[in-house]
């Protein structure tokens, strides 16, 4: 008998409870691009602002060269994890790389082949484009499991250059590619 007056008050208790507040988005969406919400982001050191995928992993440098940012997505779906849109620039302090040239040489001497460093409209301002597809490796082993194709716009600034670059699998780039055309559209650099 106490067992029951006792499931009785528990079940009670819980039908008093309160529902919790829905959670409220922190950062507020600024636009959707092909189905992913874009926020606005700032680089932690004030280098660049540009709209970013609100829901893709964020991984940021910590000081030691290379990608200043970059985002993983998308969240779900078959390409899960496969895309990126990183932000870099140069040269770096210690890179040999200076100018959207070498930065293009230092593709086809890895053995890149990437595509002809042809002049573009990048936003508001003038920019380089190139691509190219090189094959997805696991982590340990050679077997390609898929090729990738990464879009790269350099915007060029007085004291070097930035890169932004979309990489994705070389037959489904095309679904992620609005997003990053988004992002370096609104890119702004700051310093």
């Amino acid at each position: 008998m106490k067992g029951i007056l006792l499931a009785g008050l528990i079940i009670l208790a819980a039908g008093c409870r309160k529902n919790e507040p829905p959670k409220e988005d922190l950062v507020p969406t600024k636009a959707v691009v092909a189905g992913e919400r874009l926020i606005d982001f700032d680089e932690r050191n004030g280098a660049f602002a540009c709209r970013a995928p609100a829901d893709w992993k964020v991984l940021e440098d910590q000081g030691g060269g290379g990608s200043m940012v970059m985002f993983f997505g998308p969240p779900s779906g078959p390409d899960q994890g496969k895309v990126s849109i990183s932000v870099s620039r140069y040269p770096d302090g210690v890179d040999l790389i200076k100018t959207p040239q070498d930065y293009w040489r230092m593709l086809k001497i890895t053995g890149r082949k990437p595509s002809a460093l042809a002049s573009i409209q990048a936003g508001a301002r003038r920019g380089y484009g190139v691509h190219h597809e090189e094959p997805q490796h696991p982590p340990e082993g050679w077997k390609a499991l898929y090729m990738n194709r990464e879009d790269t716009v350099i915007i060029a600034r007085q004291d070097g250059f930035f890169t932004i670059s979309h990489t994705a699998p070389a037959d489904t780039y095309r679904k992620t590619l609005p997003v990053f055309e988004a992002v370096v559209e609104s890119f702004q650099p700051k310093r």
